[in-house]
């Protein structure tokens, strides 16, 4: 996945070994290890903004950006975003990069997502 981040992910499922412990579905096989640096802690209330770039367009078909909650395997209440066509550049088709404001985590489950 370093080569291309937004390559097949069915090249990576083919060379992850047995002690390999990721949904690549959802991690695209990046390790919190390698990533303690980017962690960041929001209060409720909080509402945290982020840019959505879909690099790896399936002509046409859907996306969806959902927040997870890894333990369970499981989406925390409906997409943030989701685009019934796309890429954009199909008719009918989203956009493609955009700015989301979506509360974090805590405070979607305190709303009993």
């Amino acid at each position: 996945m370093h080569s291309d981040p937004a390559g097949p992910i069915e090249n990576s499922v083919k060379v992850a070994d047995a002690d390999y412990n990721c949904n690549l579905y959802q991690c695209r096989g990046y390790q919190y290890e390698d990533n303690v640096n980017n962690v960041q802690k929001y209060a409720p209330g909080d509402v945290v903004a982020f840019y959505v770039d879909l690099v790896a367009a399936h002509k046409p078909g859907w996306a969806n950006v959902s927040v997870i909650d890894l333990e369970k395997n499981t989406a925390i209440g409906s997409p943030v975003k989701a685009w019934n066509v796309w890429p954009d550049n199909v008719p009918g088709g989203g956009d493609d990069g955009e700015w989301i404001s979506q509360p974090p985590v805590a405070e979607l489950r305190k709303q009993g997502h």
